[in-house]
């Protein structure tokens, strides 16, 4: 499991801080509301994310329990330490390109292909990926369209910070992502049976 979540964690951090931030794409998550509440308060995005990471983090010791708690935390650990230290030796001003549809792109394959591999270690990357799997556990819903609930109210406020075409990016960017997340989990899940009839 912590193979699978160090593999995962480095497409999340990369997908995030090259791609997703600069661009200011809100899928949701921690991630996207600390990219909202960077842009609204004196804060840095990492700031942000580290403070709405703990809250979160001790709801899901006390929910989710204490397996997926230390899963959790290893995660939301690295990740936090990475953006801290890639906003001090590779500060981003801008997007990378200008190419703002490809980096969009790469931004959902990136941070898709990370959750699928923590979600697939019963973990998360933190923040609202928590109560995502709060509903998983509570409802039998696939953690992708639990991923649709406990986001949505994140990326409707992109509406009312950010401009249209950044809000339209990110809605399309919350369900794009969380179609992949379930694919990706279900292949990762499966399993084959040979049986011999002899």
């Amino acid at each position: 499991d912590f193979f699978s979540i160090t593999a995962g964690c480095p497409a999340l951090i990369v997908g995030n801080y090259f791609f997703k931030f600069p661009n200011r794409f809100v899928y949701g998550g921690v991630t996207g509301l600390s990219v909202i509440l960077a842009d609204v308060l004196p804060v840095s995005t990492g700031t942000a994310n580290l403070v709405l990471n703990v809250l979160f983090l001790v709801l899901g010791l006390l929910i989710v329990g204490r397996k997926f708690g230390i899963k959790t935390i290893y995660a939301t650990v690295l990740m936090t330490v990475s953006f801290s230290v890639l906003e001090k030796i590779f500060p981003m001003n801008g997007p990378l390109t200008d190419q703002r549809t490809l980096e969009f792109a790469i931004s959902l394959l990136l941070t898709a292909f990370g959750s699928a591999m923590l979600f697939h270690s019963e973990a998360s990357s933190g923040g609202t990926d928590v109560p995502a799997m709060i509903i998983k556990r509570f409802t039998g819903q696939e953690i992708g369209w639990a991923l649709v609930f406990s986001d949505a109210a994140i990326v409707i406020g992109v509406f009312f910070v950010f401009d249209i075409e950044t809000a339209l990016y990110s809605s399309c960017g919350l369900l794009i992502k969380s179609l992949l997340i379930d694919t990706s989990v279900a292949r990762l899940n499966r399993s084959r049976m040979v049986s011999i009839i002899c």
